[in-house]
Formats: structure tokens, C-alpha cells, sequence
């Protein structure tokens, strides 16, 4: 089953307002999407990044990883890159 996604007005005003509480409680983060990047959970993964590119806060950084594509396999070693020092094949926004 597919899952509905929107980047209506509905849908950017309930991240601005999620975002704004995070980072008044939390301060500057890095939002990690480990969706894959075609198939089913690509329409997730998109709606998500065009939240985070019109909320436009310079205290977000996004960074898109294919955990599925980068892992295939048992390479789970590539998740390190994450954690290390963010290097991984991936795309930051």
C-alpha cells in the first residue's frame, strides 16, 4: 500500500512549527533520511526534502542516504560514514 504524501500548506506549516520547537529545545540539527530513493518510499523521501528546502533554516542540514542502495548486501560498514564524518555518497541540502 502506498502512502498519500503532500507539501501542501498543511503539511509545510505542521513541520515549520515541529522544526521551530525542535530547535528551540535542541538547537542546530542534522536530519538524516535513510529511505531509499526510488520505489515506494522515494515519493516519502522527496516530500520530506522539499519540507526541509522550503523551510529554508540554516540551522538544519539535511543529507539524503540510500541506506538500502549503500547497504545492499551486508555493507553495513558504509553506515559509518554517517557517523563519522558524514562522507558517505549521499546528497546535503
Amino acid at each position: 500500500m502506498r502512502v498519500g504524501v503532500g507539501c501542501g500548506l498543511e503539511q509545510r506549516t505542521a513541520f515549520r512549527r515541529h522544526f521551530e520547537e525542535q530547535l528551540r529545545l535542541y538547537g542546530p540539527q542534522i536530519l538524516v533520511s535513510l529511505v531509499e530513493r526510488t520505489g515506494a518510499e522515494a515519493d516519502v523521501g522527496d516530500a520530506y526534502e522539499t519540507q526541509v528546502l522550503l523551510f529554508r533554516n540554516s540551522n538544519l542540514r539535511y543529507i539524503a542516504f540510500d541506506f538500502h542502495e549503500r547497504c545492499k548486501g551486508n555493507r553495513y560498514e558504509n553506515v559509518l560514514f554517517l557517523i563519522r564524518d558524514g562522507t558517505a555518497p549521499h546528497r546535503t541540502v
